[in-house]
């Protein structure tokens, strides 16, 4: 065991930091410096921080962890009865305030069957990925396409697009295919990975469809004794903000 004499120069050799807390705080108490003021108090900026990064990672875990049961294609039975219709008015209400205009398209109910949780997911993942690459405004459509059986959901926007060699790469994992993107800015990469596989799991697909200014994904969901196959699909006419 090292004498008391040890001990004191080497305490006498470490920088008195204790100044460094804030004033009027004691260095005992647990929210606040260490005792003996060996560490400097960290900013409030680093704390904001810190937790940022903290939350960011919390959603990345969550987000694996949705992935990792859609991949497992657990059983799920048939869902219950789902308007798509709704579900995209129920999406741009929860978003008063956006960054861009977000408006809605449905001429009439879109109904189908699946898990209502995992299809508010897919939409909410192509919304915030619409709205962080809008120019000027975001459109969500859902309609029947009577002619091949299936519901139809569709997300478009007037930014940059999606290169024709880039839109299967779009769905990888941890993808983002702004390189200039910053953690603050762009998503984990994992939001159209999630929205894909959850179309999948509902027997359905989801693409980045050709033509046109911007980005349009197209999610499409067979119905009940729906005929197989895939024809042009019957869209309603464009009435920003019309349910």
């Amino acid at each position: 065991m090292r004498s008391q004499l040890e001990v004191a120069p080497a305490a006498a050799a470490r920088p008195d930091r204790r100044a460094d807390c804030p004033k009027g705080r004691g260095p005992d108490r647990a929210t606040d410096c260490p005792a003996g003021g060996a560490v400097a108090c960290p900013t409030g900026e680093a704390v904001r921080a810190a937790l940022a990064d903290t939350v960011r990672l919390q959603h990345v875990a969550a987000d694996l962890l949705l992935l990792a049961r859609l991949d497992a294609r657990l059983p799920t039975g048939t869902g219950e009865p789902v308007d798509l219709a709704l579900l995209a008015a129920e999406e741009a209400a929860r978003r008063p305030v956006t960054r861009v205009p977000l408006t809605v398209t449905a001429a009439a109910p879109t109904p189908m069957r699946g898990r209502t949780g995992q299809l508010e997911r897919l939409l909410a993942n192509l919304v915030d990925n619409a709205l962080r690459h809008a120019s000027s405004r975001v459109e969500v459509s859902a309609f029947l396409d009577g002619a091949a059986g299936q519901a139809v959901l569709e997300v478009a926007d007037d930014g940059p697009g999606i290169a024709a060699d880039q839109r299967e790469r779009v769905f990888a994992r941890f993808v983002r295919l702004d390189a200039a993107r910053d953690r603050e800015s762009g998503g984990s990469g994992l939001g159209p990975a999630i929205a894909r596989e959850i179309a999948h799991a509902h027997g359905g697909s989801l693409v980045v469809a050709a033509g046109g200014g911007g980005a349009r994904l197209v999610a499409r969901f067979p119905l009940p004794d729906g005929p197989a196959g895939q024809q042009p699909e019957k869209r309603p006419e464009r009435r920003p903000g019309a349910l």
